[in-house]
């Protein structure tokens, strides 16, 4: 499958449009939920979230869950601690009320995350051994030579895919309008919050490694390691709401 975070690319010109009739944050979501099971469950193996019933079983509840996560617990800490450069792009969202649009929105949310979840289907159907057009079309099995070793037709496209999708992201976030203003009122940018996540993230890992020993491949560790990043933001990002709240109730 193409990474994880460049599979909003595809669904991009769909965000472009200022309609009522679309969630951007459904649409992003749902783009890259149904690898979040391996995320969460930090480690590969079978899976629900990338077949039909598991949409419903997994993909929707699991995507619907990450949207107010995101939006109550990650994100204003999260904008506030970007480097500058990324924070005048992004901190116009910062005060968004997402709650209030989710629940007034609610059959426009779920079908956005659901045309989103299956974006995601049709791009991995050319890009995974068991995927729908590589199973049904010989030419994306041909072997190309690279370095002497022989690597599939959907494995080039996988890695193809990965860094167009990347660049696409990059190309987006650089031509998003520029807001720059005054953050004294948002938590001072330092890096110890890098920090903590990466701390709290090694933690997290390490025991993963200690507790799952035979799940040790590099797709194994690859998951491990993205999981540990999710876990850690979210454990960090409370830890600073906890004491922002504290610090508003002694004043």
């Amino acid at each position: 499958m193409p990474f994880t975070l460049a599979h909003p690319a595809i669904i991009m010109p769909l965000c472009r449009y200022k309609t009522r009739f679309i969630s951007v944050t459904g649409l992003i979501v749902g783009s890259m939920v149904p690898d979040f099971e391996f995320f969460l469950k930090m480690k590969t193996g079978p899976n629900i979230g990338h077949h039909f019933w598991g949409i419903f079983i997994f993909d929707l509840p699991v995507a619907l869950i990450i949207c107010f996560v995101y939006h109550n617990l990650l994100r204003d800490t999260f904008f506030a601690h970007l480097p500058n450069w990324f924070r005048i792009r992004f901190n116009r969202y910062a005060e968004f009320k997402w709650n209030t649009y989710a629940l007034s929105n609610k059959l426009v949310l779920i079908t956005s995350i659901l045309v989103g979840i299956f974006s995601h289907f049709i791009w991995d159907a050319f890009t995974h051994d068991d995927g729908f057009f590589v199973q049904q079309h010989p030419f994306f099995n041909n072997q190309i030579s690279v370095s002497n070793h022989d690597v599939p037709v959907y494995q080039m496209l996988q890695v193809f895919f990965s860094f167009w999708g990347l660049w696409i992201m990059c190309r987006v976030i650089a031509d998003m309008p520029q807001h720059p203003q005054n953050f004294e009122d948002l938590y001072q940018s330092n890096l110890k919050y890098w920090f903590y996540i990466s701390l709290v993230g090694l933690l997290i890992l390490t025991i993963r490694l200690v507790l799952l020993p035979e799940y040790i491949s590099f797709w194994d560790v690859f998951m491990a390691c993205m999981g540990s990043g999710i876990y850690a933001w979210c454990l960090v990002s409370l830890f600073y709401i906890k004491t922002q709240t504290t610090k508003s109730l002694v004043k």
